[in-house]
């Protein structure tokens, strides 16, 4: 029987990794990106056309209306400033909350499960990877993937898979899940697992991370200072950085 993969892509560094990782688990893969008027949209759009393109995998877009998902997060309400700091040592869980859209996950889900049962796919994959389930990143945890995976097989009357292939990783170098006030940045657990695949370096070098929607990373957003210790962390330059700076 051939198995089938629907994987919830943004083109950061977790989706891309979940998506080199179904590539190897299952017989058809396919992506969806969701454009929900975030604010780094087009620079995402971009790494999850290119990467979707060498990994040969189809890309399904969806629109979500921009009144849709509300929030006072910049990524959504254009009218409020990205929070800046220095280093990824400055990100707690209550500024990290500053990003945080309610139920964003759960709508994309909700979404991708419909597109999957359409095309006759029980298996739904995503980049989440929050080891702790606590207000801020309550929908990126085991726990939402797990009741994720009841509700949509009691809602389509299938038995739905949601995998979640980094939350096996998170721990591996990131040790410290003990304090309740620490951000963990899981980032170089996801980089650690991406580089176990084939032509990982050069498709990592097409992940965008940065909020601002830039393309060269701004370097004091959330997910740019993030991504930058991930890989300080694992003493890897950047592959991103690398082919901007060959250019």
């Amino acid at each position: 029987m051939v198995t089938k993969a629907l994987v919830l892509f943004s083109g950061g560094i977790d989706s891309t990794v979940a998506l080199m990782w179904s590539k190897q688990k299952f017989d058809e893969v396919r992506s969806i990106f969701f454009d929900y008027n975030q604010l780094s949209r087009a620079i995402e759009l971009e790494s999850a056309k290119k990467i979707s393109g060498l990994l040969d995998v189809s890309l399904s877009i969806v629109k979500i209306p921009s009144d849709l998902l509300q929030s006072t997060a910049p990524l959504v309400d254009h009218s409020n400033k990205l929070f800046k700091y220095e280093n990824a040592s400055q990100v707690t869980k209550d500024l990290a909350f500053l990003t945080f859209i309610p139920c964003r996950n759960t709508l994309f889900f909700t979404v991708a499960a419909n597109h999957a049962y359409n095309w006759g796919c029980l298996n739904l994959v995503s980049g989440i990877a929050s080891p702790l389930h606590r207000e801020g990143n309550s929908d990126t945890s085991p726990e939402f993937a797990s009741t994720m995976q009841q509700t949509l097989s009691t809602s389509l009357y299938r038995d739905i898979k949601v995998w979640s292939p980094l939350h096996k990783f998170v721990g591996k170098i990131t040790r410290a899940v003990s304090s309740h006030d620490l951000y963990i940045n899981t980032k170089a657990d996801a980089i650690e697992l991406g580089y176990e695949f084939n032509n990982c370096q050069s498709i990592l070098s097409y992940t965008t991370t940065c909020f601002a929607g830039n393309i060269f990373p701004c370097g004091t957003c959330e997910s740019c200072v993030l991504r930058a210790a991930g890989f300080e962390q694992l003493g890897i330059k950047d592959p991103l950085l690398t082919r901007l700076e060959s250019k």
